[in-house]
């Protein structure tokens, strides 16, 4: 016998004994099972509402609409552009109607929208637009309150939150002191609450100190709920109210980064309408609602040609999202689904069932929850039967 067909012999021998020594037990196999189970599970956690394969993407008028944007005369060289026209405009419409239906909120007695001004590829565009689009404003005012330009600017946010995107706009970013609080069961005492008032007076002391150093200051930038990575925090809303009230009196808008928490993670379609008294001026989305950009809020009574405002809202973005009908179609199934399905307030009855099951440090609100430094975000579609299947899994992985 040859010696290389020896040695193959011998190792072909000596793996099938390895394998077989180390054969899993039942107990094993039924443990591997259940890791199976839970990697599947949490598989398509994280940014997206739905799940890739949720009924909601099989419904037959949206395949409808993909199947007529698949065909030639839809897009390409040869397109008819009065057809190609006549569909994206129907898909615009298709979008803002469940845009409308979704982001209306109430605060106070006032009904508040929320008109997209321009759309991004990205949610850091998203904030990078937003950011400029207030800067050019100055340009038309008579007295700007600010030196900002488009190469100068800068923004305030607070030090625990992280800015996606390039350098370029984390460094003009000036950060203040975050009096943030952590979104958990137990109510806040006293004393606690004394130490947060303290932390939000430096906070705010900070903002107009840092206006008057800063002339070319543009906006203030908050997350009102985190995005949970560590934790799942918010601030209060007293400081937020009077956060508002800083904003008006230095003229300088508040931007809301919803990038994560906007389309009803939440319990609430924006993290903001947590809290009841506090309308930021513009609102950045993106990320689970597949195309990101940025709103401005208005209140509906102060407009008085309301429905001739909103119409405008798509034709006055000329960007690539917005020539791109794919993704407005997906976005607006994505929202079609998230008011028809109640999915809102599912995300918030379901979010309250899954904290009283979790064990140890929870944080969060609805299901954007973060469990012992671990972000747990499914999707809005998430039942209890899903929570009860997870809490079980999880007991079976740490026997």
């Amino acid at each position: 016998m040859k010696l290389s067909k020896f040695i193959l012999i011998f190792f072909i021998l000596l793996a099938s004994s390895v394998s077989a020594y180390s054969a899993p037990r039942c107990s094993d196999l039924e443990s591997t099972e259940h890791l199976r189970d839970q990697a599947d599970m949490i598989r398509d956690w994280g940014y997206a509402l739905f799940k890739p394969n949720d009924p909601v993407f099989f419904e037959k008028e949206y395949l409808e609409y993909l199947l007529l944007l698949a065909q030639p005369y839809a897009h390409g060289q040869y397109a008819t552009q009065s057809k190609s026209q006549r569909l994206t405009n129907e898909i615009n419409r298709r979008f803002m109607t469940y845009w409308t239906k979704n982001t209306n909120f109430n605060s106070g007695n006032k009904t508040y929208r929320a008109k997209i001004k321009r759309f991004a590829l990205t949610g850091s565009d998203a904030n990078r637009l937003a950011l400029e689009h207030i800067v050019k404003q100055l340009a038309y005012e008579e007295q700007p309150r600010s030196t900002a330009n488009l190469d100068n600017y800068r923004f305030i946010s607070f030090r625990d939150m992280y800015i996606s995107g390039e350098n370029s706009l984390r460094n003009k970013a000036i950060t203040v002191p975050s009096p943030q609080i952590a979104l958990q069961k137990t109510k806040l005492n006293k004393k606690q609450i004394m130490a947060l008032e303290y932390k939000e007076a430096i906070s705010l002391e900070a903002i107009e100190e840092a206006v008057e150093t800063h002339p070319e200051i543009a906006a203030i930038m908050i997350e009102p709920i985190t995005n949970g990575y560590t934790k799942v925090a918010t601030y209060r809303q007293e400081f937020l109210i009077k956060l508002k009230e800083l904003s008006q009196q230095l003229e300088i808008p508040i931007i809301a980064d919803e990038i994560f928490t906007g389309g009803g993670r939440t319990g609430m379609f924006w993290g903001f309408n947590h809290h009841e008294s506090f309308v930021p001026d513009y609102i950045t989305f993106g990320k689970g609602l597949i195309v990101a950009g940025f709103a401005e809020t208005y209140n509906v009574s102060e407009r008085l040609k309301d429905r001739v405002y909103m119409a405008d809202a798509l034709n006055s973005s000329r960007t690539t999202v917005s020539m791109n009908p794919l993704m407005l179609l997906q976005s607006s199934q994505v929202l079609k689904g998230i008011y028809e399905g109640n999915l809102v307030e599912n995300s918030e009855k379901i979010g309250n069932y899954f904290k009283s099951q979790l064990k140890g440090g929870t944080t969060g609100v609805g299901l954007h929850l973060n469990h012992d430094f671990s972000r747990l975000s499914p999707p809005l579609s998430f039942t209890k039967e899903d929570v009860d299947r997870w809490i079980e899994n999880e007991k079976r992985r740490s026997r």
